[in-house]
């Protein structure tokens, strides 16, 4: 209720059947419930989509396949299993039943597919040049400070599971390798990471580290005549990479493996062929490794905050932060001729801002005439730069009305996009804030920081900010706190300190939400007010304490 609007209209009629149905465009609360009264047998029959199939731990006598596709893409035998596996569960029933429907274009498949063998696990690292996966292990080994140096991000990567399962091919390791030494190009040239030479200190320290194991052999070293070399040694020590330290990951397999191994460690060498330089994270690699970002995902961020700085950031309206706090991926699919509409409506500030972001009349229209035939198309990870900034404002358009307490049926209704993606769309624009955040902090992007980190908590429960201090309470939601509000309880302190039954009767009075409301719910609602506040208080006794402590 509240806020939120009511339950689905249609879920309601069918649940009084044994009948219910369980897709991404319901509200989590509405999935829960139907998940729930699955377990319990008040609902026999579930229609779902396979996300659910796939996802959701539901036990049941029988499965029915009405399709051998997911999306547009032909069942696996590992999603066939998984899906069907939730017929007759052991433990829980004695038999069980799975049915695979197929039409005569699909029958041969069909069979194939409850014949085969399961499909074999794979590294998800590619040599592909738009896969990002290895740019992240790179960048996190560097920034987290496991590798220093190429030798060492040499032995992790060698030490995945694509380096074991390709180590009989040659062929693949080279290309492999050349796609990690290419990554650590773009991480170079993207000024994510740098070489930097390795303090003296450092470098002699390393240097009697390594002299010392070597005299701890067993075996004695072979010596070396310093007055027949014509030198003192000490020079010979620091030209020999084998007597730096070693990674932390362990020797590297010796060369006697076979010529892919060879190649392997060699191919990298060039990158770096000065073995008294170190890889160190810059505070933009560092920003990137603690916000999530990858590489796109960090130059876009920071050429939409030097967009900021150049033109300004209005703050008369929540939209131009929300654009900021709007994620790139997983994001709804404009209904583009809506969109077009709602843009031609906008007030004066709302235009300014517009111009500000870059989204324009022109760019709508194209989008329109031109959209992508399929959702495929139109949800690919990383789109084009105005493609992508007109999906993140449309998106932000949505989370400053969410974030407004305007009702999420009417805002479902507006932008022509279902509640359940609405409510998807506030969690991850939740995370995309916390990263932003971390971003902005290792960027030293203090006061963005600070403002960003109010829309934390708002996306979390959708509201102003005037009534968040209201949802700290256990039990209060946006749609409560907003009648709290309203009946004159502005503060976690005069929920605590009132009456149930003065606090109910007020609330019925001043809010037609408020029928719904019992003294139950009322009492505990008080509970959990003066909890906050004890805690709260013991805070900040704590607090004051430690401040006033000698040292």
């Amino acid at each position: 209720g509240g806020s939120r609007g009511s339950a689905d209209p249609v879920l309601q009629r069918t649940v009084g059947l044994s009948v219910a149905f369980h897709h991404g465009g319901l509200l989590m609360e509405e999935r829960e419930l139907v998940e729930a009264a699955f377990r319990a047998h008040v609902v026999t029959v579930l229609c779902c989509t396979s996300t659910l199939a796939a996802g959701v731990n539901l036990p049941a006598r029988r499965v029915i396949f009405r399709s051998p596709f997911v999306g547009t893409d032909f069942l696996t035998k590992g999603r066939y299993l998984q899906m069907c596996g939730r017929a007759g569960r052991a433990g829980l029933d004695s038999t069980g039943e799975s049915f695979l429907l197929l039409t005569r274009g699909t029958l041969e498949k069909g069979w194939e597919l409850v014949s085969r063998d399961m499909e074999s696990l794979g590294s998800g690292f590619t040599t592909n040049e738009d896969d990002e996966t290895v740019q992240r292990l790179l960048l996190e080994a560097v920034c987290s400070g496991l590798a220093r140096t190429t030798a060492q991000l040499r032995q992790l990567t060698q030490a995945t599971l694509y380096y074991f399962q390709h180590g009989d091919s040659p062929e693949a390791l080279r290309a492999f390798n050349k796609h990690v030494e290419a990554t650590l190009q773009v991480l170079l040239q993207s000024k994510m990471v740098a070489l930097e030479p390795v303090p003296l200190l450092e470098r002699t320290s390393s240097v009697v580290s390594s002299v010392c194991s070597v005299s701890s052999r067993s075996s004695p070293p072979p010596t070396v005549d310093a007055e027949e070399d014509g030198s003192d040694g000490v020079e010979d020590l620091l030209l020999q990479p084998q007597l730096l330290p070693q990674s932390p990951l362990g020797e590297a397999p010796p060369p006697e493996s076979g010529e892919a191994l060879v190649s392997a460690q060699t191919s990298m060498d060039n990158v770096l062929p000065d073995t008294e330089r170190i890889l160190k994270a810059t505070p933009f690699g560092l920003s990137a490794y603690k916000g999530n970002f990858s590489v796109k995902e960090a130059q876009f961020v920071c050429s939409e905050m030097e967009r900021m700085l150049e033109n300004g950031l209005i703050l008369k309206d929540d939209l131009h932060l929300c654009y900021l706090i709007t994620p790139f991926k997983d994001l709804p699919i404009p209904d583009w001729p809506t969109y077009l509409k709602i843009y031609n409506q906008l007030s004066t500030t709302r235009q300014k801002i517009t111009q500000m972001i870059g989204v324009n009349e022109g760019m709508l229209v194209s989008a329109s005439v031109n959209r992508p035939q399929n959702r495929a198309q139109q949800s690919s990870e990383f789109l084009s730069r105005s493609t992508l900034v007109l999906k993140r404002f449309f998106a932000a358009l949505m989370l400053s009305d969410l974030i407004s307490e305007v009702p999420m049926p009417v805002v479902e209704q507006k932008y022509k996009v279902n509640r359940g993606a609405l409510q998807n769309l506030l969690k991850s624009a939740q995370m995309f804030a916390n990263m932003m955040v971390n971003f902005s902090k290792a960027m030293e992007w203090f006061g963005l920081e600070r403002v960003l980190a109010v829309y934390v908590k708002r996306l979390g429960f959708g509201t102003k900010p005037d009534i968040e201090p209201l949802t700290e309470i256990k039990g209060v939601q946006a749609a409560r706190a907003r009648m709290l509000w309203n009946a004159g309880y502005k503060t976690v302190k005069e929920v605590a300190m009132a009456e149930p039954e003065a606090l109910l009767t007020r609330v019925k009075k001043r809010c037609k939400s408020g029928k719904f409301l019992t003294l139950s719910t009322v009492s505990m609602i008080i509970r959990s007010a003066k909890a906050l506040l004890a805690s709260t208080a013991k805070e900040l006794r704590e607090s004051a304490d430690n401040l006033l402590k000698p040292d």
